[in-house]
C-alpha cells in the first residue's frame, strides 16, 4: 500500500512539472486615494505539451476587482472567469507554443476603507525555486501618504522620486495577498500589530529581569 501511495505521489508531481513551472513573479502597485492599480508579471516555463493552466485569486470583503486584462507577448487573452466560495478561477488555454513565457495581469482593486487586503493572482503550477527574490513587489504612492504593511512582514527599502514614495521588498514565494493600511499625512496612532509586538517584547524583558534577580536561588535551590 505504501508503494502505491508513493507511486501516486510521484505521478502527481510529474504531472505538475509536465504542465509547466512558475519561474518568478513581480508586481507593481500604484496606491491611489480609494483604489490600487496592480500590474503583475508571472514568468512561466512551459513544456511543449502544455495546453492550459489556471489562475486563481482570493476575494476579500470590501474589495471590488475591475478592469482586468491579461496579456501575453502584448496580445490580449480572453477571460472566462468564475467566482465560487470566495475564489476567482480563470482557466487559460492556448495552442501549444503560442503563449509567451511572461504573462501580464493588469487590474484595479477598489477599496472601501484605507485598511485593506490587496489580492494577487496565483497559479496551480509548481515554483521552480524558493529564492529570496522569487517574488518582488514595488509600491508607489504619493509622498504625503504613509502606510502600515501588516503582511507579509519583511524588510523593505524606501526611496523618493519627484512624484512618488517608492517601497520595494521581496519574498521567496508567491503570496496571494498583501495587507496594507494607507494613511493621509503623518501617522500619529500606533497599529495593533505594533502594540502586540511591543507587549510581547515587554513580557520577555520582564521575565529576563525576574530570572536575573533570582539567578542565585535558581542555581542553588
Amino acid at each position: 500500500m505504501k508503494k502505491v501511495f508513493v507511486g501516486i505521489l510521484f505521478f502527481a508531481i510529474g504531472i505538475l512539472h509536465s504542465q509547466g513551472e512558475l519561474a518568478k513573479a513581480s508586481t507593481l502597485i500604484g496606491v491611489l486615494d480609494d483604489e490600487v492599480v496592480v500590474k503583475q508579471n508571472l514568468h512561466l516555463n512551459f513544456s511543449d505539451t502544455t495546453k492550459n493552466f489556471t489562475l486563481k485569486m482570493l476575494v476579500f470583503e470590501g474589495n471590488e476587482l475591475r478592469d482586468l486584462s491579461i496579456y501575453s507577448d502584448g496580445k490580449s487573452i480572453p477571460i472566462n472567469g468564475d467566482e465560487d466560495d470566495g475564489l476567482i478561477t480563470i482557466p487559460i488555454e492556448w495552442p501549444s507554443g503560442n503563449l509567451s513565457n511572461i504573462l501580464e495581469l493588469v487590474y484595479t482593486v477598489e477599496m472601501e476603507t484605507k485598511d485593506q487586503y490587496i489580492p494577487f493572482f496565483f497559479t496551480n503550477l509548481a515554483a521552480t525555486n524558493s529564492d529570496d527574490d522569487f517574488f518582488t513587489i514595488e509600491l508607489r504612492m504619493d509622498k504625503n501618504m504613509n502606510y502600515t504593511l501588516s503582511f507579509p512582514n519583511v524588510k523593505m527599502t524606501e526611496k523618493y522620486t519627484n512624484e512618488w514614495k517608492q517601497i520595494n521588498f521581496q519574498i521567496p514565494a508567491l503570496t496571494s495577498m498583501l495587507r496594507l493600511e494607507v494613511h493621509d499625512g503623518p501617522k500619529t496612532d500606533i497599529a495593533l500589530a505594533t502594540w502586540m509586538d511591543g507587549l510581547v517584547a515587554l513580557i520577555f524583558a520582564v521575565m529576563g529581569i525576574v530570572i536575573w534577580m533570582n539567578r542565585k536561588r535558581l542555581a542553588y535551590g
